[in-house]
């Protein structure tokens, strides 16, 4: 057991001592989204053309909260939404649950597949939301986060330190994402990509009025054997009046199990074998008034092989958006214009959104 596991489970195993709970409260949130989906490409070759698609999709999560008899707080969610998976029609997935314990000394939790600690969005201005995470994503590569994975987290009280910093330490024991009452361990195989253990950190800070900055570092622990899985990432964004503009940068590295790992771009389908991934995204966002918004964000993402003679191709994806609210309505559009989709050359691609929202 690592030293992370270690500190981990003495921070949640003290917290609870001689606490009983009370009885907490119920709730529901959640949002309910429809949209027209629009794909086409101009491209010479490696053309794309997906026509549009019109869907209904909704995530709502229900939560429950109370208070121990010592005045700790916890807190308990579970996310309700359709199934991607299933090919049953109105199927649901029951899945990002966590219950967390909020103490003097910090917070402690546990997570399935849940308790996010990634930055790689922290930049984001967008009027709609980011380009590569509300339509066809484009292919685009991401570093890798802990809430892929069950995990167990520990989160500096607020107000601790100065300057609105925050501090957050999250660990999987053996990178599964399995819902169950007991968990279900994974017995070791010795795979060159079978994890031993994850470990996320997570910082952010507001020094300055209008000014947020953050970043977080993720590490893998497995059995390959020329180098082992990170990523991470950081941001700047600042707000001042109307005006919003962020930048922020992303990096990842796969495993590398032996020498002759290479480098292959497939249609349609993630970067396979690639040996290392370096994003760079922003953006500049202008509020028109206390409705309407305006954006335009840029994303570019540069592979790289394991051989200079490798040749690669740089994903690029430009996006403008508005969005106009009412209420609790949203309505927006999108129009993203990428090239080299899928990290394939000539490959390029133009979407379009329109989207109707509802919170509650």
């Amino acid at each position: 057991m690592n030293k992370i596991t270690k500190i981990l489970l003495v921070a949640f195993a003290s917290v609870t001592l001689t606490a009983n709970a009370i009885a907490g409260e119920l709730s529901i949130s959640g949002g309910a989204t429809a949209r027209v989906r629009i794909n086409s490409s101009d491209s010479a070759s490696s053309a794309v053309n997906a026509g549009k698609g019109l869907g209904v999709t909704n995530e709502f999560s229900l939560g429950a909260s109370g208070e121990l008899d010592n005045g700790y707080t916890w807190n308990y969610a579970m996310d309700i939404d359709p199934d991607a998976v299933s090919a049953t029609a109105g199927s649901v997935d029951v899945d990002d649950v966590k219950l967390t314990l909020t103490t003097d000394y910090g917070t402690v939790g546990m997570f399935i597949s849940e308790g996010s600690l990634s930055t790689k969005y922290g930049w984001d201005t967008s009027a709609y939301g980011v380009a590569t995470d509300t339509g066809d994503g484009f292919g685009f590569i991401h570093p890798t986060n802990i809430s892929s994975y069950d995990n167990i987290q520990y989160h500096v009280p607020a107000d601790l330190l100065p300057y609105g910093l925050t501090a957050k330490v999250a660990h999987s024991f053996d990178g599964s994402s399995k819902y169950s009452s007991g968990g279900s361990p994974t017995a070791n195989s010795g795979a060159a990509t079978e994890m031993q253990g994850i470990t996320e950190y997570k910082v952010t800070a507001a020094p300055y009025e209008g000014l947020s900055v953050g970043a977080n570092y993720m590490q893998y622990s497995t059995y390959a054997s020329e180098s082992e899985k990170e990523g991470g990432a950081w941001y700047a964004k600042y707000a001042y009046g109307p005006v919003t503009i962020g930048y922020g940068k992303s990096y990842q590295t796969d495993n590398i199990s032996t020498l002759t790992d290479a480098y292959a771009a497939a249609a349609d389908t993630a970067l396979a074998g690639y040996e290392s991934v370096e994003n760079t995204s922003y953006g500049i966002g202008f509020a028109v008034n206390d409705d309407l918004s305006v954006s335009y964000t840029r994303e570019l993402s540069n592979p790289d092989a394991q051989t200079a003679a490798t040749a690669t191709f740089d994903l690029e994806i430009n996006s403008i958006q508005a969005a106009y609210t009412m209420g609790g309505m949203t309505l927006s559009v999108s129009q993203d214009k990428a090239s080299n989709t899928d990290y394939v050359s000539a490959r390029d691609e133009k979407e379009t959104l329109f989207a109707v929202s509802m919170a509650f």
